[in-house]
């Protein structure tokens, strides 16, 4: 059992919780940082995918300290398999693009008749 805490090896999710000092940037801050710098390659393979209305922002979770998320939300046109695949396909691309950071973005899709 180990009872000195520096002898725990750093984890993502540790690294993540760990202080930061003020005015610097957290692990996931600059993760952002580098996905944000992405957003031209991700809007456009989300438009090859999900042509049409396609919007961005970035979402706040007010009750956790430096949890954002870049959302893309998009209107689909087809049946519920048709957009799941390429739900599935968007989800795909963008892991190939983002590798790891993919967890920083969001899918949200509004199906249109």
């Amino acid at each position: 059992m180990l009872n000195d805490i520096s002898q725990v090896p750093a984890t993502p999710a540790a690294v993540s919780l760990a202080a930061t000092p003020p005015g610097a940037m957290s692990p996931r801050e600059l993760r952002m940082q580098g996905v944000l710098a992405r957003l031209p390659e991700l809007r456009d393979l989300t438009l090859q995918i999900f042509p049409g209305k396609v919007e961005t922002e970035v979402e706040e979770d007010p009750e956790i300290d430096d949890y954002r998320n870049l959302v893309f939300s998009v209107e689909a046109q087809g049946g519920f398999k048709e957009i799941h695949e390429r739900r599935l396909e968007w989800y795909k691309q963008t892991a190939e693009l983002l590798g790891n950071d993919v967890d920083l973005i969001v899918l949200s899709i509004h199906p249109i008749p």
